[in-house]
């Protein structure tokens, strides 16, 4: 329950850092209303490693609801805030090296926000991010 308060938490400060207006895809100053967002995902992700730690595949399980919850709140509130689904995920990329896995959940993890960042909320274009082997 403290963790999905801490989530929650993380969703109100991302209210607050990722509303700009949109700049061209291709513009260098693309992603300032982004990158507090950026900061509150990796700061979700790094939480999320350290609790998935070592876990294996049926320990993994008890996250998936938090963890998708999560992503999807936070993509959603970047939508709100007009930051760019590809700004959002580019500013999240870029400050990959910030998390620190343990584990070969963790590494699979990072690897695949790595890739694509939190996701998409389109099932045309992905999907959202989700647990590895979830």
């Amino acid at each position: 329950m403290r963790r999905l308060g801490l989530a929650i938490g993380f969703l109100a400060w991302l209210t607050v850092g990722c509303g700009q207006a949109e700049t061209p895809i291709d513009a260098p100053s693309e992603f300032p209303s982004c990158d507090s967002g950026a900061t509150s995902v990796i700061s979700f992700l790094q939480r999320t490693l350290d609790d998935i730690g070592d876990a294996d595949a049926a320990e993994l399980s008890a996250y998936e609801d938090r963890f998708d919850f999560g992503v999807n709140g936070l993509l959603q509130r970047a939508q709100e805030m007009h930051c760019t689904e590809i700004g959002f995920n580019q500013a999240v990329i870029a400050r990959i090296g910030e998390l620190e896995p343990n584990g070969p959940f963790g590494e699979a993890l990072v690897d695949r926000v790595r890739e694509i960042g939190l996701g998409s909320l389109d099932a045309a274009r992905g999907g959202p991010l989700t647990l590895p082997g979830g």
